[in-house]
């Protein structure tokens, strides 16, 4: 029978235990952002399993992949591979260590290198942005991205690099015509209401009993005019305002085709690099 204590004294002197002790409290410095004091930790993690055979690979491969990535956050990238590699010889799938070989690459000027193991990353997981942004940058220094396929495309793009002046001008303009176009919707949304006020005054006037019941505003006062008068009036307000309103709509439309084709154009270059306002009608507006 074993007590307690000798339970926990034979947990301590387990050299598989204490690893796991020791990759926790070089996980906690790394969190602290204290790197060389988390390498001593993974380190001494390493040695203590050092000749223990059933240690878990995977485990191995964990903790030189976080010295790896401690040596890079010191900008120490030469002793950065070795860890890498030393990582991926315990478990190959490991995709954080094949990255981390990357970016130690790819600072060491290695862009052959590099392009490898994030090509194998990106097949892997083809939504990580940290891999496929630095693969722009890995085939931009190699002169890549300059072929009809359209992901090579996407990956050499640089947003701060690739943005002509012709596209900041394109931009301009298509954000002048979007304000345009609420412009114009907003004053077809007006014209449109006092069509609808002008309909409702007519087909109240044939309702009147009254000839002259209907007055006119003229400067603070009020006169009397003709049911007739009246009727005149409305019509040629309204074929004013409609005819306004025909020369509006087709300047709207025009506005919208420039846009669209503007859109269209920015969006076959940059993608979802570039936020366009969308093309939305106003629906208080009858097209």
């Amino acid at each position: 029978n074993f007590d307690g204590k000798q339970i926990y004294t034979m947990a301590e002197s387990d050299p598989k235990e204490q690893a796991m002790a020791e990759k926790r409290k070089g996980n906690e410095q790394f969190v602290k952002n204290k790197f060389n004091e988390a390498i001593t930790h993974y380190t001494n993690a390493l040695d203590l399993v050092l000749d223990v055979k059933d240690f878990d690979n995977k485990q191995r491969s964990i903790l030189y992949a976080n010295k790896a990535e401690c040596y890079i956050r010191l900008k120490r990238y030469k002793e950065a591979l070795p860890c890498c590699d030393n990582s991926l010889k315990y478990d190959s799938a490991n995709i954080k260590a094949r990255f981390r070989r990357a970016k130690a690459n790819e600072k060491l000027l290695k862009y052959k290198e590099s392009l490898r193991d994030l090509q194998y990353v990106i097949k892997k997981d083809n939504k990580n942005t940290k891999a496929l942004d630095l693969m722009r940058i890995v085939q931009r220094k190699l002169g890549i991205g300059t072929s009809k396929n359209k992901g090579d495309k996407l990956l050499s793009y640089d947003p701060e690099t690739d943005v002509t002046e012709k596209d900041q001008n394109d931009i301009c303009e298509y954000n002048l015509l979007n304000h345009l176009k609420t412009e114009y919707e907003d004053e077809l949304e007006t014209l449109q209401k006092e069509i609808r006020g002008i309909d409702d005054a007519s087909e109240a006037i044939e309702m009147l009993l009254d000839d002259d019941a209907c007055k006119i505003h003229l400067g603070n006062s009020f006169m009397y005019i003709s049911n007739d008068d009246t009727e005149s009036y409305l019509k040629v307000q309204s074929k004013e305002i409609k005819s306004n309103i025909r020369a509006l709509k087709q300047k709207l439309n025009v506005t919208i085709e420039e846009m669209t084709k503007l859109r269209a154009k920015l969006k076959a270059k940059f993608g979802e690099h570039i936020g366009l306002p969308e093309i939305k009608g106003n629906s208080k507006v009858r097209r």
